[in-house]
């Protein structure tokens, strides 16, 4: 297994760690609970028929501050920015010219509307980054609200108790 080029990259919150393996069609990783502290041998699969790009998030390792981030709200916002600084306005600038349909799901993902709008001239970029974390906020509360309302059962857990909650649901001692 051999390792990703690494580059850091400038995000409002800080310096972010990123990884880049692979040629092909880009897939970017985004890391679940805890980061992605060290290349994995599913990463290197993966490289083997696409570019795999693997950001270090706010708050993980290799990422940005996740200092003023009260809540995942607030981690939305961070992470679209870190996105951003990553490369997303160039993946979107990509899509447009391939001349898609705009009722396609890759069209309507958030932040490719607000982004497609700059570069036709109808928003600021400013503008268009705004409205890619509106809607990503937007999509976050319907997930909650349905949660909460469809889902009774459902557990919530702070990160640092997630491990604790689910060894206490399976009746696992620690």
């Amino acid at each position: 297994m051999t390792q990703p080029r690494e580059t850091t990259i400038d995000t409002p919150r800080g310096p972010m760690r990123v990884w880049k393996k692979g040629k092909g069609k880009r897939v970017g990783v985004f890391a679940g609970i805890g980061g992605q502290p060290r290349w994995t041998p599913f990463l290197d699969a993966l490289a083997d028929s696409r570019q795999v790009i693997v950001p270090s998030l706010p708050g993980f390792p290799g990422g940005p501050s996740s200092d003023g981030i009260d809540g995942h709200l607030d981690w939305i916002v961070a992470a679209r920015d870190a996105m951003v600084a990553a490369g997303a306005l160039e993946e979107v600038r990509a899509l447009a010219a391939r001349g898609l349909d705009p009722a396609l799901p890759v069209m309507r993902a958030h932040g490719v509307p607000g982004v497609v709008a700059y570069l036709r001239g109808e928003a600021s970029l400013a503008e268009a980054i705004q409205k890619g974390k509106t809607d990503t906020r937007h999509y976050s509360k319907r997930q909650f609200t349905f949660i909460r309302h469809q889902l009774p059962e459902f557990v919530w857990a702070a990160p640092e108790a997630a491990e604790q909650a689910v060894n206490d649901m399976l009746g696992r001692q620690d």
